[in-house]
């Protein structure tokens, strides 16, 4: 008929050891691709998790550095102004005594300067630290979020690599796409079977290799020459009738 016709002559869009193999996995393989799905969409969020952390982490570790260069800077010119200080002291000194002359503003201005740039430096050196243990503080608590998701990767990664196993694909969407093919070629099978139902054969002969076999066949009218029509398919076997 034009159904069979149709069946044989169309390009199979699935070979039969993958219709197989989707046929005994047609009970689970809606459950399969939603959790397939939900594990794909969920290593996304985990993948854009660890980018984050790791952007702040970066970000974290440059200010970390900044603030160390800071620091050093800090004392540096803390020892500057100790050393400037104590040139200035030097060259007073020397004014005051070796030309006689009055230095007494010039100490009162040298201290109130000295006074005001080591406090500055003195504020700054210790804000730089106490940022710097805070920036540490938040470091380490990335690292120990980075190790926790890692661990939901690691987990999520060896659910995928399972599921991917039982199913034979590599993600979701060719389960899916699998899944179309499947159901389209199993209704052009139906229809084919179906077609086949009613078509008549003629039996060419017995080949059973059992004596008692062959003469309850033959009771029944199943013998070489004889008529049937194909009931039903299924699989590798099939129901006939044979005179009625």
């Amino acid at each position: 008929g034009q159904k069979q016709a149709g069946y044989l002559e169309r390009k199979k869009k699935m070979p039969d050891e993958q219709y197989r193999q989707m046929e005994r996995m047609e009970e689970d393989v809606q459950e399969g691709f939603e959790k397939l799905t939900e594990a794909e969409n969920y290593q996304e969020l985990i993948k854009r998790d660890l980018r984050k952390l790791d952007g702040e982490r970066q970000a974290y570790t440059y200010r970390k550095n900044d603030l160390k260069r800071v620091i050093e800077d800090t004392k540096s010119m803390a020892v500057i102004c100790v050393v400037a200080f104590l040139v200035c002291i030097v060259l007073l000194l020397g004014l005051q005594f070796g030309f006689k002359m009055d230095t007494k503003m010039g100490y009162l201005v040298l201290v109130a300067v000295g006074a005001i740039a080591l406090t500055l430096i003195f504020v700054k050196h210790n804000d730089s630290v106490s940022e710097l243990k805070r920036v540490e503080n938040g470091i380490g608590q990335i690292i120990r979020l980075q190790n926790t998701v890692k661990i939901r990767y690691v987990n999520n990664t060896n659910l995928l690599d399972y599921l991917y196993l039982k199913y034979q694909v590599s993600s979701a969407d060719e389960l899916g796409k699998t899944w179309k093919q499947y159901q389209e070629e199993k209704e052009a099978r139906n229809q084919y079977a179906e077609a086949e139902a009613k078509k008549e054969y003629i039996i060419k002969e017995i080949a059973t290799d059992d004596e008692e076999l062959d003469a309850f066949l033959f009771s029944l009218g199943c013998y070489s020459g004889e008529p049937i029509t194909v009931i039903s398919r299924r699989r590798k076997t099939c129901v006939i009738a044979v005179k009625d």
